[in-house]
């Protein structure tokens, strides 16, 4: 079952995954927008949107994660964008993760164990 980044945002109850390892980092809220995502390239612009951070804070923190190979620079003729590597183990330990959490918090969901009111 795959869940929208925007249906994600709906369940106040939960934070994103790696938010909730770090409420408080902005670095990890980047590593949700772009796994949130992560068939999609996503420009600063767009990782700015849904994270309303700085743009520099963003870029910081791209640029760690190409560093690391957990994420991919894409370049274009006008734009760069930025997509999860999965050819990096480091990445699939942290999509499993990533994917673990939001599948608990679906499972949570569905037997109303939560009550969204």
């Amino acid at each position: 079952m795959n869940v929208t980044l925007e249906e994600i945002k709906k369940i106040v109850e939960y934070r994103l995954p790696f938010q909730r390892l770090d409420p408080r980092s902005k670095t990890l809220h980047v590593l949700d927008c772009l796994l949130s995502n992560y068939e999609l390239p996503q420009t600063v612009e767009e990782i700015q949107s849904f994270t309303n951070l700085d743009s520099t804070i963003i870029q910081e923190a791209l640029e760690a994660f190409v560093n690391e190979k957990i994420i991919i620079l894409q370049k274009d003729e006008d734009e760069a964008a930025y997509v999860a590597n999965f050819h990096s183990p480091k990445t699939a330990g942290l999509f499993q993760y990533y994917r673990a959490v939001l599948d608990e918090n679906l499972s949570n969901l569905e037997y109303n164990k939560i009550d969204l009111k």
